[in-house]
């Protein structure tokens, strides 16, 4: 008997624990606290009642919504009278059994408490919200909240993080050909000499395109548009061709910037009709 009452705890707490993780959605979500904004008609007794709503914050971890009502009518004023309190018909307006302690009239239970049948360790965190610079300093920062705090669930770790350097993912080369783009860039190979400049205090990413077919074929002549393909692989892995124009055909043998600007939603560099860049390079 004994083995099995061991045997049956243990697979509770294996079931708890598989249920309790920080990266899981909590049964029922979590709600918020019960509030309202108008006022009870009685000061006590719980002979009133009133329209409450709450918030879904589970709503703020990655599809992880509430079951249930964000609206409810429920008692007001509960605490407790020195006198019974009986509605207009004369019957009580406490839910069970009236009692009296200390000569104070009692109601109860009333409330409609939200509680967390498990805390996981480090309790739940919202999502981290976008990168946001700051106005005076060189630094970036994003925060997120804890959403089980109030509920005897505390959360380990930062609220805020800070990075004094660009937060998007610094920009690599295309190397070589074996690569996403092989087919997309069909007969075409990265120009692997210019690697792409990450300059992190201002958070561009920065493409130097050669105008010139000197060393290698790089632009073709559209209605006397120099334009050269620049390939981009994103944080799928999924490569896109944009063609680039890089001056008129008297301008050959000159070289052209190209800058991408941080996206501090994603924390990826984006422009020049990419997203969420992961690697760049000129083909020729």
């Amino acid at each position: 008997m004994l083995k099995f009452c061991l045997l049956l705890s243990y697979y509770i707490a294996l079931s708890c624990a598989a249920d309790c993780s920080s990266t899981t959605c909590p049964t029922n979500g979590i709600w918020s606290e019960w509030t309202t904004t108008d006022e009870c008609d009685t000061s006590c007794g719980a002979c009133s009642k009133l329209q409450y709503t709450r918030k879904c914050l589970s709503s703020a971890m990655n599809g992880c919504s509430c079951v249930g009502s964000t609206t409810a009518t429920m008692e007001c004023n509960t605490q407790a009278c020195n006198w019974p309190r009986t509605g207009a018909n004369g019957t009580t307006c406490c839910k069970g059994t009236p009692m009296i302690y200390n000569n104070w009239y009692h109601c109860g239970p009333l409330a409609i408490n939200n509680t967390l049948t498990c805390c996981p360790a480090g309790g739940y965190w919202s999502t981290w919200s976008s990168w946001s610079k700051a106005s005076d300093v060189l630094s970036w920062s994003r925060s997120r909240s804890c959403i089980s705090g109030g509920y005897a669930c505390p959360c380990s770790g930062d609220s805020v993080e800070t990075k004094y350097s660009c937060p998007c993912k610094a920009v690599t080369l295309i190397n070589g050909t074996d690569n996403s783009c092989s087919s997309v860039l069909s007969g075409m190979t990265p120009y692997t000499v210019r690697t792409p400049i990450n300059l992190s205090s201002e958070c561009l990413a920065v493409l130097v395109l050669e105008a010139s077919n000197f060393r290698k074929v790089f632009y073709t002549n559209q209605g006397g548009k120099i334009v050269t393909w620049v390939g981009a692989i994103d944080s799928s892995g999924t490569c896109t061709k944009m063609p680039f124009e890089t001056g008129t055909v008297g301008t050959n043998g000159l070289f052209y910037k190209q800058k991408f600007t941080c996206d501090l939603s994603t924390g990826y560099f984006t422009g020049g009709g990419f997203n969420n860049i992961v690697s760049l390079a000129q083909f020729s």
